[in-house]
């Protein structure tokens, strides 16, 4: 997906469009597998430095509940 995509995607979640979110959306779009939430966390993190765990797990959440990806856990972990 481009960047536009991105924002139009989290523009039709009425929610805000920050560069945290583009980069953690940016992470799913690059993978081809499973993903933990500090895999995530750690490469998002390589494109804004100062991207907090708490953005990471509040993105994936937000993302989740909107059905555009799915969460897991294994092992009782979230």
């Amino acid at each position: 997906m481009s960047n536009d995509e991105f924002v139009e995607l989290l523009k039709g979640l009425n929610t805000k469009v920050t560069p945290a979110r583009l980069a953690i959306l940016s992470v799913f779009d690059k993978s081809d597998g499973h993903l933990s939430i500090d895999d995530i966390y750690l490469l998002a993190k390589k494109e804004i430095s100062n991207l907090g765990i708490a953005t990471t797990y509040r993105t994936v959440k937000l993302l989740a509940d909107a059905g555009i990806i799915e969460k897991h856990n294994f092992d009782g972990c979230d």
